[in-house]
């Protein structure tokens, strides 16, 4: 008994339409991925920025804790802020690294033409290339450092005597009085020397992951990489988020009963923080315990703590 069969003749294309939905899914998978990293990375730089700036106030985080759509907008404005900055000094970075690797190559080759002691000198360079980057970044660091001018360790400037602050110079002179072209140009320096000790450690990465240096420079390079990525929003969070508080009055038996001035500090969801000069005390209204608010123009801290002549003069 003959059975007759037909054959197709030609491509298959029934299993196409799945594959491109395995292909759509992947992406997918990648696209999230990537915008939860990005997410992440925008919360932290606006966290960060929001703790240091209220620590260098005296505010702890539970009493002016933000949403979390403050943070990612600040992380976002910081990203925006520092793009520039940090494609310029990973360009100086990238130009000065690839013309050293050149040179390197370059001497290399001339040892390997002529061996010797030049060429064991040569090779022994080569080797000891992770070390010199992690010095260098080393380096870098303690510039980065410097140029905070001990920002770092400033805290309570609202609940401070108005002797201790309105007197002094440097960087807290430049907070009191709201000096705002001197801390940008504090946070330029920051940033700058941050970025390119990132980007010179950057030049160990494929020298490391092979292991072809030691745990030292390895751990050096991990540190200066964390201290320099918190450093940006920690520089933000200083220097350019103004240090200058607004003038607050409202209608209602909240604020407009108070009867003393206040300064908006932070406003939340469930309500604002205020600050009061005359007693340096913190005062919280709920929402509704005001039905219209006023904020007026700035002031800067010495212009509302320090006398006239002290501080910035206000």
């Amino acid at each position: 008994m003959l059975v007759c069969r037909s054959v197709a003749i030609g491509p298959d294309h029934t299993g196409l339409p799945m594959e491109l939905v395995k292909a759509f899914g992947k992406l997918l998978g990648w696209l999230s991925g990537v915008l939860a990293g990005i997410t992440a990375v925008l919360y932290a730089f606006g966290f960060i920025a929001t703790v240091t700036h209220q620590g260098m106030l005296g505010l702890e985080l539970a009493n002016t804790s933000r949403e979390p759509l403050w943070y990612l907008g600040l992380g976002a404005q910081i990203a925006a802020r520092w793009a520039l900055q940090a494609m310029l000094a990973l360009m100086l970075v990238l130009v000065l690294g690839e013309t050293v690797r050149w040179l390197s190559r370059r001497a290399r080759a001339e040892a390997a033409a002529e061996p010797g002691r030049i060429a064991r000198t040569a090779r022994w360079l080569d080797r000891q290339t992770p070390w010199g980057i992690a010095v260098l970044a080393l380096f870098l660091i303690g510039y980065m450092m410097s140029a905070f001018g001990g920002a770092l360790g400033i805290r309570g400037l609202l609940f401070a005597a108005p002797e201790a602050i309105c007197t002094r110079d440097g960087v807290v002179g430049d907070i009191v009085a709201a000096d705002l072209r001197s801390l940008s140009s504090r946070a330029d320096q920051v940033v700058f020397f941050a970025v390119a000790a990132l980007g010179i450690c950057g030049y160990a990465v494929p020298r490391l992951a092979a292991g072809q240096a030691g745990a030292l420079p390895l751990l050096i390079c991990g540190a200066v990489t964390l201290q320099a990525v918190g450093a940006v929003p920690s520089a933000h969070g200083l220097f350019v988020l103004r240090p200058e508080l607004r003038s607050l009055a409202a209608e209602g038996d909240g604020i407009g009963a108070h009867g003393e001035a206040l300064y908006l500090l932070a406003r939340t969801e469930d309500g604002l923080w205020a600050w009061e000069p005359g007693t340096q005390r913190l005062h919280w209204f709920a929402g509704g315990s005001y039905s219209h608010l006023r904020i007026g123009r700035t002031h800067s801290i010495g212009a509302l703590l320090c006398p006239p002549g002290a501080g910035d003069g206000a």
